[in-house]
């Protein structure tokens, strides 16, 4: 049975995440569910009321993979090894907000040490030539919203 828990890999990348801090809007952080989207908080106006634009506060969403075996060669077949993606999807009811809040992951996801009993874990870093593209507006849901979604591999190697 493989030493590497998936399960510890996620909450350790949720726990990187910490509460996000930063300037702008308090962001929530969603753990591999996408939230009802009537429940979605407000953007806070003057006065903490909600915003009079009826837009949504940012909020992330963060799901990890299944991930693949790392298939290397190992002369003694010993190594369990694993391929591991973090997907992260990043929304906000304004694309500058949703702008910001990219920022504020990749800060504190890029190149983050995640910690693992027994097992050397890389750093997470975007998996070669994944490009996001621009935020993408989404009007089936209202208030509309603007999303990328991110995503950060790495490597678990137990012995």
């Amino acid at each position: 049975m493989s030493k590497i828990r998936r399960l510890v890999l996620f909450l350790a990348a949720a726990d990187a995440l910490g509460a996000l801090p930063g300037t702008g809007p308090t962001v929530t952080i969603y753990r591999g569910e996408i939230p009802d989207p009537t429940t979605v908080p407000l953007l806070p106006g003057p006065g903490g009321a909600p915003d009079p634009s009826g837009r949504i506060a940012p909020y992330l969403v963060l799901d990890g993979g299944v991930g693949n075996p790392f298939v290397e060669p190992d002369v003694a077949d010993t190594a369990d090894e694993l391929d591991w993606t973090l997907h992260a999807l990043c929304v906000a009811g304004h694309v500058e907000d949703c702008y910001h809040l990219v920022d504020r992951v990749h800060a504190r996801l890029f190149r983050a040490e995640l910690t693992h009993d027994d097992v050397v874990v890389g750093r997470l870093a975007p998996p070669p030539g994944y490009d996001p593209g621009p935020p993408r507006r989404i009007d089936t849901v209202k208030p509309v919203r603007f999303e990328v979604p991110l995503q950060y591999r790495l490597v678990a190697t137990a012995d």
